[in-house]
């Protein structure tokens, strides 16, 4: 919120004054530059700060002037007639050879110096200049003093005025008056008796630069200053578009497990199909199609047949299948049973065969195992494309020296049979398909489209594009042209986007057993111009599936090295973790690891995505490691649409889009507040909230700046210590967070880490630091929070023991021991406030709907807009079920009470700042009809008028006509009254006309009402 604060004028006898003497003759006015600090009295003391919200030419001078302004003249402090400054003493700065844009902070920390040393440009000092410590007033001004015989005047203009002594403002005894110039909200300032303060660096971000001046202006927003020196620092210039509507791209999911949370294939469930050995175990890499109606009923695996679930072993022989005529199964193995398919080469939809090897031709050979199915329907051709992994070597290179893991890919006619049409020792194929002799890369390939070009994720998380001609055109994804090196990858290999990330984020060089986290396998779902990219992480403890969106509106696309700049929104969206015990909850926690899983693990893995075509939409996954395949259905959570700027009175809807299966279920409105978000440790106490020993999280011994830093430390093994900022969060775009932090003595299982929530339960890090090595200093941390723009959140930092990790801790919170943080400071984050949560069951609402909810909380007297987030929650709900699933994102909506949005319209950002302008009491335009009238009748606060109510009738029948604006949402009255101050409510009939476009209403008052001869008086009571 922002403050405005007006000052009286006062005499003076002494006064400190900046003169600002601008060579460009650019005129300044009141506010276009501020003070931002001042010491007297703490040592380095005598210093100064101010800052420029408009540039400041190269070789522009400012002088600091020492001097006594009379108050005399007109008052102004301005020309010859506006008053005299006397015992003139100064300091002249110079700016170098650039401009200085806006926001740049001056600083001169020694102006007592026979030549001061300013952080930029140059100062010279004339007289006794000084700031006394028992309290100055300080201007700032743009031209030159006149010398004329001791009374010296201003040929200028003044631009701010800054009063640190006394209590009582401006004019008292001994000090100088305020010249009336300066007498508007952005024009000075009143400190009190305080001899040293600053505006902080921890309020120089999260805005643009016109909107910093009236937080200067305000006291509060100020901090004293010790020792310290004064800050350089700059106001930070975070502009950025309008954060209205659905702010963060794509959806929220909800993942309903089926088969009543059973699995779908098992180790029973391959027996029941006649798997034996080896072969009934390890089940992963699933892949599911709807067939194609072009494939008839009598061509199926089974003419009831709807579904194929294509999956493997990870070692194994042979890509598997099983079909179903529902989702939740039953499934039927295809070509499973042992006894009746003896020989390997006969089972499954791909076999390696007796002899363990394909020969897919061109002398590229595979052999070893084949497994992760990506299967894809090609109804232009009517053939399904199953991409595979597996030991790929070239007879050129000889096995020993080019065998290596890649993807490959093979077609069939009905998804029954991949294999070569030749046979060998499998069985044949069918004509025109089979495996296809291409290296396309990586393994573990999940395809998507954008842009007319196919790409891939891949094991590891690195991003293949498929080939494009020298003109950028893509070329067949699928099949080379015949100049195609057999041995070469056929698809361009991009970027990591994944490993990148959580590298610069500090999963990084963390030791042979572990390294830095890495994708395993993808699942993909393309949908209104945005990718889904599901994965899990090896390296996690308790692997799990999570969503990273790519929104293809923000990033580039149309060139062949486009997807070099492909980033998915962090953090990813957590979808799934083990809970069942086939999913491997009942195991005990450890750290997923590379290659496959023999044994049963607490892991989720393999997600794969099927869009059915009735708008439901499946996530296929693998729990216990790789012991089983479940299914769930993933739901979206409802999405908000409308308007995003409305203001009370007007007709706006708001419609609600809810995915199959999902109705709303309840409304939560909340309002942003644009205040500053930051803590340092000498104002911890009250603020951020510790938990997770009896440490205090407070100490004085080892610190960043001031007296005072936040440590978290150990008393124990597996210990979570957390500081929780206390609020909830909106972030705006480019949002960013820094601190200092040490983390000292440590063991490689303790941990420092930054950490968000979107529900309050389920924490994520942002932000990573793996102990082991004591910092000797503090290190400022800066934190990229952008991919939280648009959501609602809270923060908190963590300081975490993982044993499986490392067993062993250093505890205690000696000066040595732990984590250190201090100075935290935020840029574009704004504090949440619920205003309202209902039942709401609606598909659309309007705005007349929620106005009685938000109109009380829509302010005034201030340039800052009323944001309010609306999300909705929903039901999911069918046969046997019915769940809540949460809120989708919010939708952020601007809305202005009509009185507001009548205040925007006739008056300036600064104009609506002053009470004598905003208030509905207020009268600007001085005509007697104050602006709850002026907006009631529709008319201007700007242009005085005549009173608009008139007497029309006669004594008999009278009546009062007067224009009326009915989107104001006022109510009118009709009172009546033997005296003029004696009035009270009375009965009336009313009628209305247009009138030159113009809505007129006429009151009457009852016949009752009326005593013939007796005096009356009628008046318009608004409300």
């Amino acid at each position: 919120m922002r403050c405005p604060f007006l000052f009286p004028l006062k005499p003076a006898l002494a006064a400190l004054c900046v003169l600002l003497t601008v060579g460009q003759a650019v005129a300044h006015s009141p506010g276009d530059l501020m003070i931002v600090g001042y010491k007297s009295s703490q040592s380095p003391s005598d210093s100064i700060s101010f800052v420029t919200w408009v540039e400041l030419a190269a070789g522009e001078s400012l002088i600091l002037i020492d001097a006594d302004y009379s108050g005399g003249g007109d008052g102004t402090g301005q020309g010859l007639a506006g008053g005299s400054y006397e015992s003139l003493r100064s300091i002249t700065w110079t700016n170098g050879s650039s401009a200085l844009p806006p926001g740049t902070v001056i600083t001169i920390p020694d102006v007592t110096a026979s030549t001061p040393s300013p952080n930029i440009g140059s100062c010279t000092r004339s007289g006794n200049f000084a700031l006394t410590n028992q309290g100055e007033q300080i201007f700032l001004a743009q031209g030159t003093i006149v010398d004329s015989g001791g009374n010296d005047y201003l040929n200028g203009q003044l631009i701010f005025g800054l009063d640190y002594e006394g209590s009582g403002g401006w004019g008292e005894s001994g000090e100088s008056a305020l010249p009336s110039v300066l007498n508007v909200v952005l024009g000075n300032i009143n400190m009190g008796e305080i001899d040293d303060a600053e505006f902080p660096d921890i309020n120089r971000n999260g805005k643009a630069i016109s909107d910093y001046s009236l937080d200067v202006v305000n006291p509060s927003k100020w901090q004293s200053v010790g020792s310290e020196s004064l800050s350089s620092t700059i106001f930070n210039d975070d502009s950025v578009a309008e954060m209205l509507g659905a702010v963060s791209p794509g959806l929220l999911f909800h993942t309903r497990r089926m088969n009543n949370k059973l699995p779908i294939l098992d180790e029973s469930w391959s027996i029941s199909q006649g798997a034996t050995g080896d072969n009934i175990e390890n089940l992963n890499g699933a892949s599911c199609i709807r067939i194609p109606n072009w494939i008839p009923a009598n061509e199926r695996a089974d003419p009831t047949a709807v579904y194929y679930l294509y999956f493997a072993d990870h070692s194994g022989n042979y890509i598997r299948m099983a079909w179903a005529a529902n989702i939740e199964g039953p499934w039927t193995g295809f070509r499973m049973n042992e006894n009746t398919y003896p020989d390997i080469g006969d089972r499954g939809v791909l076999s390696l065969g007796d002899d363990d090897e394909i020969d897919a031709g061109d002398g590229l050979m595979i052999d070893g195992h084949i497994a992760s199915p990506d299967v894809l329907i090609d109804d232009t051709n009517q053939r399904i494309i199953m991409y595979f992994h597996g030991q790929v070597w070239f007879t050129s290179e000889g096995r020993s020296n080019s065998r290596s893991q890649r993807t490959i890919s093979a077609t069939s006619s009905d998804g029954l049979n991949f294999n070569m049409p030749s046979g060998g020792d499998s069985r044949a194929g069918q004509s025109g398909h089979g495996v296809l002799s291409v290296n396309y890369g990586e393994s573990y390939f999940r395809i998507f489209e954008e842009g007319g070009r196919q790409y891939a994720l891949t094991n590891t998380g690195d991003l293949y594009g498929a080939p494009v001609d020298s003109s950028n055109v893509p070329l067949d994804p699928l099949v080379p042209n015949a100049s195609y090196n057999h041995t070469s990858r056929y698809w361009d290999q991009g970027p990591k986007p994944f490993t990148d990330e959580t590298e610069s984020r500090g999963w990084l060089d963390w030791g042979n057993d572990l390294g830095a986290l890495r994708p395993r396998h993808f699942g993909v779902l393309k949908r209104d111009g945005l990718l889904y990219a599901f994965y899990t992480n090896k390296g996690e403890i308790g692997e799990r599936v999570k969503i990273s969106t790519f929104d293809f509106a923000n990033l580039p696309s149309g060139s062949e090295l486009s997807f070099e700049d492909w980033h998915g929104v962090f953090p990813s969206q957590e979808l799934l973790r083990p809970e069942e015990n086939w999913e491997g909850a009942n195991l005990p926690l450890s750290i997923s690891g590379a290659g496959g899983a023999d044994d049963p693990m607490h892991e989720l893995r393999d997600p794969s995505v099927l869009e059915d075509n009735d708008g439901r939409t499946y996530l296929f996954y693998s729990g216990s490691g790789e012991k089983a395949i479940g299914v769930a259905q993933l739901v979206s959570l409802p999405v908000l649409g409308g308007p995003t700027e409305v203001t009370t009175g007007a007709a706006h809807t708001f419609t609600v889009a809810t995915d199959v299966d999902v109705a709303p279920e309840w409304l939560k409105i909340s309002k942003t507040s644009t205040t500053a978000v930051g803590f340092d440790a000498e104002e911890a106490s009250s603020y951020l909230i510790h938990d997770g020993n009896g440490y205090a999280p407070l100490q004085s011994a080892t610190v960043s700046q001031g007296n005072q830093s936040y440590q978290l430390a150990h008393s124990a093994t597996q210990q979570s210590v957390t500081l929780t900022l206390p609020n909830k969060y909106y972030a705006t775009q480019g949002a960013t967070l820094h601190f200092s932090s040490r983390l000292r003595s440590s063991t490689t299982g303790q941990f420092a880490e930054l950490q968000v929530s979107f529900d309050g339960v389920t924490w994520q890090s942002l932000w990573v630091q793996r102990g082991g090595s004591a910092e000797a200093d503090f290190t400022t941390r800066v934190v990229d929070i952008s991919g939280l723009a648009g959501r609602c959140f809270e923060l908190r930092f963590r300081y975490q023991h993982e044993p499986l990790r490392n067993s062993s801790i250093v505890s205690g919170n000696s000066s040595s021991q732990g984590w250190f943080i201090d100075d935290i400071v935020t840029s574009g984050l704004e504090t949440v406030a619920t205003v309202t949560e209902a039942n709401f069951s609606s598909s659309s609402f309007t705005l007349d709907d929620i106005t009685a909810m938000v109109e009380p909380e829509v302010t005034l007297g201030d340039d800052v807009d009323d944001r309010f987030l609306i999300s909705v929650s929903g039901l999911h709900a069918g046969s046997g079920f019915s769940e809540s699933i949460g809120y989708g994102k919010p939708y952020a909506v601007r809305i202005r009470s009509s009185y507001e949005q009548f205040m925007y319209d006739y008056f300036s950002d600064i104009e609506r700042a002053d009470p004598l302008v905003y208030e509905k009491t207020a009268d600007p335009d001085g005509d007697g009809i104050v602006n709850l009238l002026e907006h009631a009748f529709g008319s201007s606060p700007q242009e005085p008028g005549s009173n608009p109510v008139h007497f029309t009738g006669d004594t008999i029948h009278p009546s009062l006509t007067f224009p009326w604006n009915s989107a104001a949402g006022h109510s009118y009255f009709l009172q009546m009254g033997d005296l003029q101050t004696s009035f009270v409510d009375v009965e009336f009939t009313e009628s209305s006309e247009i009138v030159e476009g113009q809505l007129m209403i006429t009151l009457s008052p009852a016949p009752s009402v009326i005593v013939p001869s007796e005096k009356a008086f009628f008046r318009i009571k608004v409300e």
